[in-house]
């Protein structure tokens, strides 16, 4: 179904739970009554782990850095997903 969805909307899933985060930040500053944030600044972790060349050579280590990314708000999400 998620699939699905992303495949309508021309996104991967990882833009569509990017684009679900910023609707609902913009979402959480308009119930507090801002109005004017429009871009947030997010950490976003990311594997710097290679990968295995076989399955029994996957290590579950945790290597990783944090990427800082600016991440625009947007109130309609169908809409705007491609711009965030």
């Amino acid at each position: 179904m998620v699939k699905a969805k992303c495949r309508d909307l021309g996104v991967t899933i990882n833009e569509s739970l990017f684009g679900i985060i910023s609707q609902t930040m913009k979402q959480c500053m308009e119930f507090h009554n801002d109005m004017n944030t429009n871009l947030i600044r997010i950490a976003v972790p990311i594997s710097i782990r290679p990968p295995p060349k076989h399955e029994i050579d996957f290590d579950y280590r945790n290597d990783f850095a944090i990427l800082p990314v600016n991440m625009r708000l947007v109130s309609d999400l169908p809409t705007e997903i491609k711009q965030i």
